[in-house]
């Protein structure tokens, strides 16, 4: 919602969700949904649903730069992945890095490294389009403009660190006019580079042509597509959202569904 008047109530600033998953087939009618508090020192509230083994868990802090929906060994080691962790598919994608950096800002110290010219996605079309030359594992043909970014390092504070995030060092790159990370560099524990995500963006008043809910009054920037690839074996994730045969696709800030949408609760009944 827009404003939410209980926030006060609550203590929750900001609530989101992606449900039910439509692909991979493994996959399918999975969600995750989140509940981000304002009140210092209390962890964000986020569940993950997996309807193949019709198991609902709540994942803890250090386990949300984890990759979603499988097991996997990473860099730091065995990592419990979600779902079960009983896929025969892999996954790179980790919610932390929704939308490009999405871990509590206050669990970070910050350090400007500079400004540089890079090549963005800005003004590209939606829903993304594959990309047929790579067998899908990334998005094109798409728009791409030279901006201006900033790069910002985000280190986890040494308490997260001590509860063993998965990764503790990302390097942001924000656009210095939209204010979105266009890209990213993801950091293991030896400081080595282990994963990389580009987005990808649109700049419109609809995710969707034939939107007839999801309008908003202005043309905005929004994200179409990130691609999250694992420099160490080469193998990537890509996420679509708004979906690629979805109809309405995304909702932001426009009050469409009320709080109660945003719950373990509603996301287990939609997968049915």
């Amino acid at each position: 919602m827009p404003v939410d008047p209980y926030v006060l109530n609550t203590g929750i600033a900001s609530r989101s969700g992606a449900f039910p998953i439509l692909e991979p087939q493994e996959m399918a009618g999975a969600g995750i949904v989140s509940q981000r508090s304002v009140l210092p020192g209390v962890e964000d509230a986020t569940w993950e649903y997996s309807r193949e083994t019709r198991r609902l868990r709540r994942l803890p802090m250090t386990e949300l730069s984890d990759a979603f929906g499988v097991a996997n060994d990473g860099p730091t080691g065995p990592v419990s992945g979600g779902a079960g962790g009983s896929t025969t598919y892999a996954s790179t994608w980790d919610p932390d890095s929704a939308n490009g950096f999405s871990a509590r800002i206050q669990d970070f110290n910050y350090k400007l490294l500079g400004e540089q010219a890079m090549l963005a996605s800005v003004d590209g079309s939606s829903p993304a389009t594959p990309c047929e030359q790579d067998g899908g594992r990334s998005v094109c043909p798409e728009k791409w403009q030279v901006r201006r970014v900033y790069v910002i390092e985000a280190t986890a504070k040494p308490h997260i660190i001590g509860g063993n995030v998965i990764i503790p060092r990302r390097v942001l790159y924000i656009d210095a006019e939209g204010w979105f990370i266009t890209a990213a560099d993801l950091y293991d524990h030896n400081g080595n580079m282990w994963k990389t995500i580009a987005n990808f963006h649109a700049y419109s008043d609809r995710s969707t042509p034939n939107a007839n809910v999801s309008i908003w009054p202005f043309k905005r920037i929004f994200q179409t597509a990130m691609v999250e690839e694992d420099v160490t074996d080469g193998f990537s994730t890509v996420v679509y959202t708004p979906g690629l045969n979805s109809h309405n696709g995304v909702y932001v800030n426009m009050g469409a569904v009320d709080r109660d949408f945003f719950t373990p609760a509603q996301m287990v009944q939609s997968s049915r």
